[in-house]
């Protein structure tokens, strides 16, 4: 996920605590020498912004706490994070949707 849209859908409380993330993380094998990619998915515990966004996130798999950065997240409650975030009239990269004109017949009460 971009830096951008990330701060777009935090500023409009979009993406907060207690939402669910597929995230990509890092993380060892069984031996415990070497270092992989993993992917699991996980609650938002808290959101910290400094110079990039990190997220608190806890696994609904094992319940280990993890930390992970904006590009690390793959799924936001399911949905890839711009297909969610068009759901509210967001582009991906943070502008809104032009609305286009409605269509059909109005309503008989306006």
């Amino acid at each position: 996920m971009q830096n951008e849209l990330a701060e777009i859908l935090i500023k409009n409380k979009l993406l907060k605590v207690d939402m669910e993330v597929d995230a990509i993380y890092e993380s060892t094998t069984l031996d415990g020498t070497t270092k992989v990619l993993a992917s699991g998915i996980f609650m938002i515990q808290s959101i910290q912004e400094d110079k990039e966004i990190i997220f608190k996130v806890i696994s609904t798999h094992d319940g280990h706490n993890r930390f992970i950065k904006v590009d690390d997240i793959s799924k936001i409650d399911g949905m890839d994070p711009e297909r969610f975030a068009l759901v509210y009239n967001i582009q991906s990269d943070g502008s809104k949707v032009k609305v286009g004109k409605r269509r059909g017949r109005k309503p008989k009460d306006r």
